[in-house]
Formats: structure tokens, sequence, C-alpha cells
């Protein structure tokens, strides 16, 4: 929000463009809020093998409304949103959180990210990080990743072992 102020110069203080997005947007989350093909299969087989944290620069309620909807919350030791940390993404807070609430190193953790901002976050942090791109980020630079996957469902345990 503070970021779309700024770039924007909008006449908005960011709580009120909060406010003003908040209903628009759970609105269109209930209506069509979907899981990426294999999310849930790959949390599943991680969840095995691993802890698993969210780091992500969305506010908790909207987090939260999104995991229930795809009810995958249980997946989840931790929940590490926008609330948590100071700096967003690309800064390595949101996984530097992550890491601390699990009791890890960074180093010892490894990082899946969509986006460039996200990958530059979880170098930054120190943590393995893995890309795994959309269909809207996949002009992004992933630099920095150990790996890129085409799809949720090469995520596996033994991959992140050979990281």
């Amino acid at each position: 929000m503070r970021r779309a102020c700024e770039v924007y110069a909008l006449p908005l203080e960011v709580d009120a463009l909060r406010a003003r997005k908040g209903a628009r947007y759970r609105a269109l989350l209930a209506e069509r809020v979907t899981a990426r093909p294999g999310a849930a299969e790959a949390l599943a087989r991680l969840r095995s093998t691993h802890r698993l944290a969210l780091a992500t620069n969305t506010v908790r309620d909207e987090a939260a409304f999104i995991l229930y909807r795809l009810g995958v919350t249980a997946l989840f030791d931790a929940i590490i949103a926008r609330e948590d940390y100071v700096h967003a993404k690309p800064a390595p807070d949101a996984y530097l959180a992550a890491a601390a609430v699990l009791g890890l190193a960074p180093a010892d953790c490894a990082v899946v990210e969509d986006t460039q901002r996200g990958v530059q976050a979880g170098v930054a942090a120190g943590a393995r990080v893995v890309a795994v791109p959309n269909e809207l980020t996949l002009d992004n630079d992933f630099t920095g990743a150990a790996r890129r996957l085409r799809t949720l469902d090469e995520l596996t345990p033994e991959l992140l072992a050979g990281l």
C-alpha cells in the first residue's frame, strides 16, 4: 500500500487506501481465489519432512482469509504477515522473521518464490531460494535462485535436500 501511494502519488494516506481496498478486495477473493495448480499437494509433501512458514507482504487478515478459503492453513507452522516485520520484500525482513519463528538460521531455510522481489528477499536473507514463476512472472529476473522450476509438482523434499 505504501508503495502504491508513493509510486502513483496518491492523495491518500496508506490507512485510507487500505480501508478503501479492503471490502472490495475481500469480495473479489471470496468469488475468485484459487490456488496454483499443485500448491496444496506440494505443501502436503513438504510438510512430512519440513516445518513450513508463509512469509507474505499481505496483511494478516487478508492472508488468513485466503489460506482459509484454500483450505491450507493447517499445513503451516507459522504465518508471517506484513505486520510482523518492518521492510517489505525485496528486503529480507519477512524471511528473517520466518526463520526466527521456526527457530532456524536463514541458511538452513529454503524459500519458494514466484516473483523477482521475493527471490531477492530470500537471497538477501541468506536462504536457499527456489523460483517457481507463475504466468505473470515468467519474465522476472530470478538471479540468485538455486533452482528454477516450471511447476509446483517438481517441488519435493528430495529437491530441497539437494540444494
